[in-house]
């Protein structure tokens, strides 16, 4: 049986890890390139890049799932996003850029819906259904909840600060749902700066 409490905890990691990755580059996109002074094409081109990782590696992350349970699966996704965060907050070259938002888009993979509806489907199996639909509303609220977010830091502390904020809320969002997740486990088996204005 799924708890409402496990359906709450899933529901925020969803919304924390969709907003801090799948639309980080529509808040930061144009702030890397002027930061950085890259064209757009090369800055977009590396969403692109994870994107491909995210197809090529479904398959293993269905089977990390099978062998290692949800649990491991999405806590390392939420690690892996914050380093992936940090290394583009760091990035100095395309190189790093590009290896940045490779791990991402694994990250991704291992962090976002696919992940948590395999997990609770195992968890339940069809009876899964309505806390799928739950889940998916709030990860659906990412990109309302994390524009500003990530915008507002950036206005203070610029590119490396706004991504710093982002890497330490997915790395308490790591913590928080792994804490939780085996609670859940044990009870059932017992630099040049852009021209942006901030407002």
């Amino acid at each position: 049986m799924i708890t409402r409490r496990t359906v709450l905890f899933l529901g925020l990691s969803q919304l924390i890890c969709w907003g801090i990755s799948y639309y980080l580059i529509a808040a930061f996109g144009e702030v890397i390139a002027d930061e950085l002074g890259w064209s757009g094409t090369l800055v977009y081109g590396g969403f692109s890049a994870a994107l491909i990782v995210m197809g090529l590696t479904s398959p293993l992350t269905g089977k990390l799932i099978d062998k290692y349970s949800g649990r491991f699966v999405m806590s390392a996704g939420s690690l892996l996003l914050a380093i992936g965060c940090a290394g583009i907050a760091l990035s100095q070259s395309v190189l790093a850029y590009y290896i940045s938002w490779i791990v991402l888009g694994f990250a991704m993979r291992l962090s976002l819906y696919d992940a948590a509806f395999a997990t609770l489907v195992r968890i339940a199996g069809s009876d899964a259904k309505r806390s799928i639909s739950q889940i998916t509303l709030l990860g659906g609220l990412a990109s309302t909840v994390f524009w500003p977010i990530g915008f507002f830091p950036f206005c203070i502390f610029r590119l490396a600060g706004g991504f710093a904020g982002l890497y330490r809320v997915c790395t308490a969002d790591a913590s928080a749902a792994s804490r939780h997740s085996k609670r859940t486990v044990q009870r059932k088996q017992n630099g040049r700066r852009p021209k942006i204005r901030c407002f």
